[in-house]
């Protein structure tokens, strides 16, 4: 299973070659949770679809979740990898209050 071995990836990180193994095993539960729940669909239409999801699902875990790990207060080291997706990062800004926009 292609999404097991991408959580694998995901969740077993080289920071100290100990990875996040709360999350590894909440992940494969999960994964093996929905297999089984889903083992006595016989349609094709309905098994191409659970495969295409599968699929989608796998993609989200290679290219969205990364791991951090805190090296000191308020500091983290993220590992970053390949694959995963990069966007401008975008400084936060409080919304404007009421009175603030009134004026």
């Amino acid at each position: 299973m292609r999404i097991d071995r991408q959580c694998l990836t995901v969740y077993w990180t080289d920071f100290d070659r100990i990875g996040d193994t709360f999350a590894l095993n909440e992940a494969r539960n999960k994964i093996n949770q929905e297999f089984k729940k889903q083992k006595h669909v016989t349609d094709v239409n309905a098994i191409e679809e659970l495969i295409n999801y599968t699929n989608a699902v796998e993609n989200e875990l290679r290219t969205c979740v990364i791991q951090a790990k805190k090296v000191a207060p308020g500091k983290f080291k993220a590992e970053i990898r390949e694959e995963t997706v990069k966007l401008d990062n975008v400084p936060y800004k409080d919304c404007p209050t009421q009175e603030k926009r009134n004026k």
